[in-house]
């Protein structure tokens, strides 16, 4: 069986404040850079993911999630485990992840998304989970 690979503390995890806001706007700025047709598609995801959480939850959520344990269990995810969900959306797989003992982030580019991620989860695991709003395009993390 197949084993997650272990990540190293990043400068973000040993100080998130400052060093996650400085990726954040590398990042903001590494956007701005886009060609003008990838731009747009990139702002016309934004705007409509911004618009549909709930569609997406109620809509998407229950076929996107059966395939969420056998991922998980793939990659070893369990204590000692640290996992990034890039595109959490409501945050199914970071929920998993977090209830099998994994240290958790969660990253989306629609702050909507992550609310909707945030009130799902603190109902069911509390505050296990790190939320990051950021791009998977342009990760705001060490590689």
């Amino acid at each position: 069986p197949q084993t997650a690979r272990q990540i190293r503390p990043s400068a973000a995890a040993r100080t998130p404040g400052r060093e996650l806001q400085r990726r954040m706007e590398l990042s903001r700025r590494a956007m701005s850079t886009l060609s003008g047709s990838l731009r747009e598609f990139h702002e016309l995801e934004h705007r409509n993911w911004q618009k549909n959480v709930e569609a997406y939850d109620k809509g998407w959520g229950s076929l996107t999630s059966q395939c969420i344990p056998e991922v998980l269990s793939a990659i070893g995810c369990g204590p000692g485990v640290r996992l990034l969900d890039v595109a959490t959306g409501p945050g199914f797989v970071a929920e998993a992840g977090a209830k099998l003992g994994a240290e958790v982030t969660a990253l989306d580019f629609s702050a909507k998304m992550l609310d909707c991620a945030r009130e799902r989860l603190s109902a069911s695991i509390g505050d296990k989970v790190t939320f990051v709003e950021g791009d998977a395009a342009q990760l705001p993390f060490p590689d």
